[in-house]
């Protein structure tokens, strides 16, 4: 499938989760409010299904979460890991030329998501629904960069998660890949004030960390699949063994796109689905 073509499927697939999720109580992103916000740092990360049963068996074998089913709807669980809540899955039968949708969603703190919309409408980047205010997260919206990588913009109602060290499997990182490294530096310094850092290349590849106030939030990649796969925005699970890890794919209905890498920046990578 050709990257035009994979745009425009993500274009209609956003705009149906959005359009699944109005009027859905969704589960705050923290058990107890913070009052503390941190502009820039990915704070929640929410899949839509139409198999919620089948995705729950496939991520309790892989990573080990447990589920939470909200009451009073059959549409949102709660994801949590070691008694956190880490996540959520968003049940929506919408098809796309007759196949059903899946899609995770990463969601970035911003101070004020009708500004950062504004901004990234300013870059050339689309909105696929929002804002608005959504009973117990706050107020969220849906976008994709001027290059089409698509994530959410969420200013939550009680503060957002404290930094601290992610554990076996937890979400440990979220990383752009982008066609043109510059013009993306750019859009989110703009968007939500990120610097950023250079390091050792990845793959051949020029590697940069997105930093605001000090704090590392986010890596920039140049795309390393360019002919196959659209910019995107990737979010990272630390596990212990990815090779142990991924020997469970497959038998679970998953696929491995990456085996095993041990040449990645900072530890070995693998990328599943």
């Amino acid at each position: 499938m050709g990257q035009r073509r994979q745009r425009v499927l993500l274009s209609l697939t956003l705009a149906l989760i959005v359009s699944g999720c109005s009027g859905l109580r969704l589960s705050p992103v923290t058990t107890e409010p913070t009052s503390n916000w941190i502009p820039g740092k990915f704070i929640w990360h929410d899949l839509i299904t139409h198999d919620v049963s089948a995705v729950k068996l496939f991520y309790a074998g892989v990573f080990g979460w447990k589920f939470e089913d909200l009451p009073g709807t059959d549409r949102y669980t709660v994801i949590r890991h070691n008694g956190r809540r880490i996540g959520g899955i968003v049940y929506s039968d919408r098809k796309i030329d007759g196949k059903p949708v899946s899609q995770w969603v990463s969601l970035m703190s911003v101070p004020s998501v009708d500004q950062a919309v504004a901004r990234v409408q300013e870059a050339g980047g689309r909105v696929y629904g929002g804002p608005q205010d959504i009973d117990d997260r706050g107020r969220l919206a849906v976008v994709g960069d001027p290059e089409g990588a698509v994530f959410g913009l969420v200013r939550t109602t009680g503060g957002d998660p404290p930094d601290r060290d992610p554990e076996i499997g937890d979400w440990l990182w979220n990383e752009l890949w982008s066609d043109d490294r510059e013009a993306a530096g750019r859009v989110y310094s703009t968007l939500v004030g990120y610097e950023l850092d250079t390091h050792e290349k990845v793959a051949g590849k020029p590697y940069n960390v997105f930093k605001r106030d000090g704090a590392p939030r986010a890596g920039l990649l140049v795309n390393p699949f360019p002919e196959e796969v659209s910019p995107l925005w990737l979010p990272y699970v630390r596990v212990a063994h990815p090779a142990a890890v991924v020997a469970k794919v497959e038998g679970l209905g998953g696929q491995v796109l990456l085996k095993p890498d041990p040449k990645h920046r900072g530890g070995t990578v693998a990328i599943i689905a």
